[in-house]
């Protein structure tokens, strides 16, 4: 009780002591001045702190603000902005008090939700001059996509030009180059021919010379017996050569009318997959370019005949029958005038070719018999010297 009684100055000592006060508002971490919570707290105690921090505040906002141009605002930058004045749960005052904390916070808040706006629109601005980029960069490739459209077509007509006359370039060179070799080989051969006469006849020379009245009997049988040897090898020999001629110029016509053939296959073939544009609406936002095989093509398959090659027999043939070669038809999936005229083309040259092989069979044919005609004339003359020789050795 004592205790109680001292005087008023200890009890103001021991009251004001700060070990004796409440310790809730101390942190260890934190130094009091810098502590929002205790800030604001301060600011609620002490009106005009408060408010000078306040200001401090919303002039650092203000900096920012005038720093992205918020000056330039328009009326209706301000309408919305009270708008969204309103939403936040509180009205912009028209003349803010400055000594009511209430409103330096209202009025940091309302800047700041216009900011905010600001920066809303600036990104919405980004995102329509990206949607408009986007838009030109498909209009682009639309006109890219067209302009190759255009181009294909019209490489595709040039081409159609250049390929028009291909087929019948390609069957004219197939056979002048099968002409070429039958011309070669049937030259070979005649050169072989020629060469075995050339030789005989130096061998009948001889024996023709050594033929005088001198001769005795026996001189005259061994003679006589070399020349007819001369003349059944020469014989043999011709006719050897006639044959092997004729077999030449058949197994060269046989593999003309073969690989003819084969191309002809290959072009109709060919033709098939041949593509010549044209361009087919679709409903969709791009037209497609399509293919096909001409404005005349008709679609289905088609059967295109063979080739018939008649070999026509000679007088020394065997057999003695017409004999006729004849190739596999062929199977087409469409049907167009460039079809038509490969085949055309081709039984022309087959018909060409047949003329070819007729020239040279009966050429072969009129030199053989000149050959033969012209031995037997000789072994007659032969036979009648070794007759009169033979008479006067028995006279």
């Amino acid at each position: 009780h004592s205790k109680l009684s001292a005087d008023p100055e200890s009890r103001k000592q021991v009251e004001g002591s700060p070990q004796s006060g409440p310790q809730l508002l101390s942190r260890t971490t934190v130094d009091p001045p810098e502590d929002p919570v205790l800030g604001t707290s301060s600011r609620v105690q002490d009106p005009g702190r408060g408010l000078s921090s306040v200001q401090e505040w919303q002039s650092s906002v203000d900096s920012v603000i005038s720093q992205r141009g918020s000056g330039s605002r328009t009326k209706t930058d301000d309408i919305t902005a009270e708008k969204g004045f309103r939403f936040l749960g509180f009205e912009q005052e028209t003349e803010p008090n400055a000594c009511s904390f209430s409103s330096s916070v209202n009025s940091v808040l309302w800047k700041t939700k216009n900011e905010i706006r600001n920066l809303t629109e600036d990104t919405c601005c980004s995102l329509d001059s990206t949607q408009q980029r986007l838009l030109g960069y498909q209009d682009q490739a639309s006109v890219f996509l067209r302009a190759s459209k255009t181009e294909l077509l019209k490489q595709m007509a040039e081409f159609q030009e250049l390929l028009s006359p291909l087929p019948a370039f390609l069957i004219s060179n197939h056979e002048q180059r099968h002409r070429s070799q039958l011309a070669e080989d049937v030259g070979v051969a005649r050169r072989r021919l020629e060469e075995l006469l050339a030789a005989s006849e130096e061998e009948k020379r001889s024996n023709f010379h050594k033929l005088r009245v001198s001769l005795t009997a026996d001189e005259l049988q061994a003679l006589n017996a070399r020349e007819e040897l001369r003349q059944q090898q020469l014989h043999s020999a011709t006719w050897s050569m006639h044959q092997e001629l004729q077999k030449c110029v058949r197994s060269r016509t046989e593999e003309f009318v073969t690989s003819l053939a084969s191309l002809s296959e290959n072009l109709l073939l060919l033709l098939d997959d041949l593509l010549t544009p044209a361009v087919t609406h679709q409903h969709t936002e791009h037209k497609a370019v399509t293919m096909e095989t001409g404005a005349e093509t008709g679609r289905g398959r088609r059967t295109w005949p063979g080739i018939s090659f008649l070999f026509t027999p000679t007088k020394d043939s065997d057999p003695s029958t017409p004999v006729t070669m004849t190739t596999e038809d062929i199977i087409t999936t469409t049907y167009s005038q460039k079809h038509e005229e490969v085949i055309v083309n081709r039984d022309a040259a087959v018909k060409r070719f047949e003329k070819l092989f007729s020239s040279e069979t009966s050429c072969s044919d009129s030199e053989n018999q000149r050959h033969l005609s012209e031995q037997q004339r000789w072994n007659t003359h032969w036979q009648q010297q070794i007759h009169s020789l033979t008479q006067i050795h028995t006279m």
